[in-house]
């Protein structure tokens, strides 16, 4: 999981940027082998001379940020906050993991992952039909077509049998 983090993280960088409607401080929770890295990645982009790379498919990168004042660690056993944090991306991943396994999905697993999930659900519906109105764009998806749909249809089935 570690060979994610980066990208992962100059992705918050990126959504706190260009979706956040204030300028806001980025905390993380504290990791000692990468809050160097993420330091200075994250002042490669705040510091940049202002600039935006727009991609074919419509997304961008922005330089120079504005949104994004700074990025900071704490302590995830000492902010309640970084370990719901921490809570909600492990229920997602696990409900992630049992899904592609085909295997069966606690209840629990399934309402502590859908507070990410559904976000990532409302982005692949924007991605996947490009002619409806675009969602609010609360996440964004990279994956394939088949991760998604593995994902998103055993979503579908587990939430059909708690709601």
């Amino acid at each position: 999981m570690d060979s994610l983090n980066l990208p992962i993280v100059v992705e918050v960088f990126q959504f706190v940027e260009q979706l956040c409607p204030y300028p806001c401080d980025i905390v993380h929770d504290q990791t000692a082998s990468f809050e160097p890295l993420y330091k200075y990645i994250f002042n490669l982009y705040s510091k940049a001379k202002p600039a935006i790379i727009e991609m074919k498919d419509g997304r961008r990168s922005i330089y120079g940020f504005k949104n994004a004042i700074s990025i900071s660690f704490a302590d995830s056993k000492k902010q309640p906050l970084i370990r719901a944090a921490d809570y909600a991306l492990a229920g997602a991943r696990k409900f992630v993991q049992l899904a592609i396994a085909g295997e069966p999905i606690s209840e629990e697993i399934t309402r502590i992952a859908f507070c990410n999930l559904g976000a990532l659900l409302m982005a692949a519906f924007t991605i996947k039909f490009p002619t409806l109105e675009p969602m609010p764009e609360l996440a964004k998806a990279m994956a394939s077509n088949e991760w998604l749909n593995k994902v998103f249809g055993r979503l579908q089935l587990e939430l059909k049998t708690i709601l």
